[in-house]
């Protein structure tokens, strides 16, 4: 079976780039994208509507991508409903988001475009549906 990802995103500034993951691996991932630009409610009623989303599609748990703002959200969900999420995704995250949980398996990514000065960096953003299948295929076996 195809694993499950949910990408969020603010419009459509990472479509292009995730809907290539959906593209170079198609038998490997259901790609599923939710647009929270001008969204600004509580992380509850956030997740609950995830939750609910899931729950439509039919998936027990889905591994999630988020940029920048979104990746406080994306742990916050992973907070709230554990058994939802599979793995963390996280690009260019706000130094104030951490993941302490040890449930989840979590890769945080730092893009050039970030301008932040991260020991590690990866150059060309392009690159990222590659890192996010190498995660998912060396930490998220089963």
């Amino acid at each position: 079976m195809p694993r499950r990802v949910i990408h969020f995103q603010k419009g459509r500034s990472h479509e292009e780039l995730w809907n290539a993951l959906r593209d170079q691996f198609q038998q490997e991932y259901r790609l599923v994208s939710i647009d929270r630009k001008g969204i600004d409610s509580k992380p509850q009623e956030d997740a609950e509507t995830v939750v609910h989303i899931l729950e439509e599609l039919q998936w027990p748990d889905a591994v999630l991508i988020a940029h920048g703002e979104d990746c406080r959200f994306a742990r916050d969900l992973a907070m709230l409903a554990p058994q939802r999420v599979s793995a963390l995704f996280l690009v260019d995250a706000p130094d104030d988001v951490t993941v302490q949980s040890t449930r989840h398996p979590f890769l945080h990514v730092t893009t050039a475009d970030s301008g932040r000065q991260d020991p590690f960096v990866l150059e060309n953003s392009a690159l990222l549906p590659e890192v996010f299948h190498a995660f998912c295929t060396l930490r998220l076996r089963g």
